[in-house]
């Protein structure tokens, strides 16, 4: 989800809709699961959640792990190891 190497200009707009092209290309063979990571992807606000729901619309019997501290997601109601849906 980041560039590598680093770049001086804000690229996620440009990686966001690289990556809503692939998920839209692995319909075609669905696989088992698919990990969001690269830095922390909460950073990309909202754009991470579009991802999330490309990846539920498009491949619902794929399972989304996502690599992250989390600095920016919360959930007042959510539990201690408790699974979001």
């Amino acid at each position: 989800m980041c560039s590598q190497p680093p770049k001086d200009r804000d690229d996620t707009t440009e990686l966001t809709g690289r990556n809503l092209r692939l998920i839209e290309l692995m319909k075609a063979a669905p696989p088992a699961y698919v990990t969001i990571t690269g830095g922390e992807p909460t950073l990309l606000g909202d754009k991470v959640f579009k991802l999330i729901e490309a990846l539920k619309q498009n491949l619902p019997g794929t399972e989304v792990h996502m690599l992250m501290v989390g600095l920016r997601f919360r959930c007042p109601t959510q539990k201690p190891g408790q699974r979001l849906k």
